[in-house]
């Protein structure tokens, strides 16, 4: 795949002049969220395999009613959205793809992400 740093700086600085514009409507702009979105489609998704962590111990994960949708809280620096998640959900190895994800501040490694369900493996 070709990276078109040009066509991706071009981005970049027009999201920091659109934050200059609305800056007094907004003084907490979340730029890593943004450069994730950017980032997304410069590369390739990665697996993170969660199977040896436990649900409700190590990560949260909650389920929306039979949509195929969930939401996730977990720890982890490199998750970025179209990344994969393996999880051990029912004795069942499940495949979820990251669609967004808000990393917290403290710490900084932890997340919550919206996952959209992609099979069962």
């Amino acid at each position: 795949m070709d990276i078109n740093f040009n066509h991706l700086i071009t981005l970049i600085s027009n999201l920091v002049n659109l934050d200059k514009k609305h800056r007094q409507k907004s003084a907490n702009i979340n730029y890593i969220t943004r450069l994730q979105s950017l980032l997304y489609f410069t590369k390739s998704p990665k697996i993170h395999d969660y199977r040896q962590y436990k649900s409700g111990t190590d990560y949260i994960f909650e389920l929306v009613d039979n949509t195929g949708t969930a939401y996730m809280t977990g720890q982890g620096m490199t998750i970025q959205p179209g990344d994969y998640l393996l999880l051990s959900i029912n004795d069942q190895v499940c495949k979820y793809q990251v669609e967004e994800i808000d990393y917290y501040c403290n710490p900084s490694d932890m997340w919550i992400a919206s996952l959209k369900y992609i099979s069962n493996i």
